[in-house]
């Protein structure tokens, strides 16, 4: 008996011992790592690898240490051409994804996980690093590939505690891609196609992830225009998950955009009325109603060009925001107690950059209204933006029938007759060429 007790205290005293050495060299690593300090992380492996082989921690910390290294120099050498001299050469250095070592940090993260399957870290690492390096395929792969095993072990991961401290094991993957997700669709260049990928492999496992549902309904109507698949999305979420305040408050928002303006009252009303529901919650509810309330009068493109467009380049923040024309156009815009109703359709929107300027092109395929605009522009100009627009009128002289217009809040001014462009990319340069400072 004594033996036995002796025996389980030493194994105890050299697991414990072992651990703390283990984490000593994970400490050390990572201060090496952010003094960037090659030759002592490398001391440090060497001497992590002979006391504790098998430890997890180190094969992430040999991870980052081949990733440290995934950029190789590219030296290129060309004649200089401004200089009349055989021996004169014009070096360039490029750095690039260095392949080997990307396979070689790949295999030593694929082979950690296939060895400690439910280690939860170990997934984490791997599909972080597949989202910051855009390797896409592997980053959905990657959370299939999850996925699958959470089904298999019901859930059960081996999680760091200090990292998710509150969270059900079997809830800790589809946290994590749910803020994946949050992460993309706030992106001012958004990878939907990425995203509903994503959202593909998540619910073809967890078919009543609501979390997932409730932002497949964002994508569907932020992204593709599409509030009726968006509606459909927020009813499945709340028949999984009824008293969830945020898909109330975003299906409401999807009933502004088809005119159900009554089934937005009541999404809204609920919302107000919750107690776990926070006061921006309850602010933005209160703004739905408000909205739904208003009078609704249609606008004709003439008036969307030339007052509209100039009060949101007043208020925009970003290009970004500016873009996605028919978003924009069902949002409230400063306007007199009534909501400006547009036909979006005939409008398409992109962005340029021309220097240090990014401006947002909006494309009208099929005007109908005199004047006829068929370019509109938003230029950034100190903390504002400037819009020009491209109109066919009557024929000013002789083989010029269009005429470029400056708009502001204050009205609409003309900058004078051009001749016609190839495309849009043309009259964006013209302008910034010649009317902007």
């Amino acid at each position: 008996m004594r033996f036995k007790i002796l025996t389980i205290i030493t194994t105890l005293i050299i697991f414990i011992s072992s651990n703390a050495i283990g984490q000593n060299f994970a400490a050390m690593f990572d201060n090496a790592m952010d003094m960037k300090d090659k030759n002592r992380i490398d001391s440090i492996l060497a001497q992590w690898e002979d006391s504790a082989p098998d430890d997890s921690d180190l094969l992430i910390a040999k991870f980052n240490r081949l990733m440290m290294d995934i950029y190789k120099p590219v030296i290129t050498k060309s004649k200089n051409k401004d200089v009349d001299n055989d021996s004169s050469y014009l070096i360039t250095i490029d750095h690039v994804l260095d392949n080997n070592k990307i396979a070689e940090a790949y295999l030593i993260i694929n082979k950690a996980i296939e060895d400690n399957p439910d280690q939860f870290k170990l997934r984490q690492k791997k599909i972080f690093t597949d989202y910051k390096m855009n390797f896409y395929g592997e980053f959905i792969k990657d959370f299939d590939h999850a996925f699958k095993q959470q089904l298999k072990n019901n859930g059960k991961w081996i999680v760091d505690d200090s990292y998710y401290p509150d969270l059900p094991r079997d809830e800790v993957l589809t946290s994590l891609a749910v803020g994946y997700l949050n992460d993309i669709i706030d992106k001012d260049n958004v990878d939907v196609d990425l995203a509903e990928q994503l959202l593909d492999t998540g619910l073809n496992y967890f078919p009543n992830e609501f979390r997932l549902l409730n932002i497949y309904g964002i994508i569907a109507i932020n992204y593709r225009d599409d509030p009726e698949s968006a509606i459909a999305y927020y009813n499945k979420a709340l028949t999984i998950a009824p008293d969830d305040v945020l898909i109330m408050l975003n299906m409401a928002q999807a009933k502004l955009k088809i005119g159900d303006g009554n089934g937005a009252i009541e999404l809204a009303d609920k919302v107000i009325l919750s107690p776990v529901a926070p006061k921006n919650y309850k602010e933005e509810a209160k703004e739905i109603i408000e909205y739904a309330n208003l009078e609704k009068i249609p606008v004709s493109l003439y008036s969307f060009e030339f007052e509209y467009a100039p009060v949101l380049a007043s208020k925009a923040k970003s290009p970004f925001q500016m873009t996605r024309v028919t978003s924009i156009i069902d949002e409230r815009l400063p306007s007199a107690g009534f909501i400006p109703q547009f036909k979006s359709k005939i409008v398409s929107d992109s962005l340029l950059t021309f220097g240090d300027k990014e401006c947002v092109l909006w494309t009208f395929d099929t005007p109908t209204e005199v004047p006829l605009c068929k370019y509109l522009v938003f230029i950034p100009v100190n903390d504002t933006y400037e819009v020009y627009t491209l109109e066919k009128t009557l024929p000013l002289k002789e083989n010029i029938n269009w005429v470029i217009g400056h708009l502001s809040t204050e009205g609409h001014s003309s900058c004078g007759g051009a001749k016609g462009f190839e495309n849009g990319e043309e009259f964006v340069k013209y302008v910034i060429d010649n009317f902007v400072k």
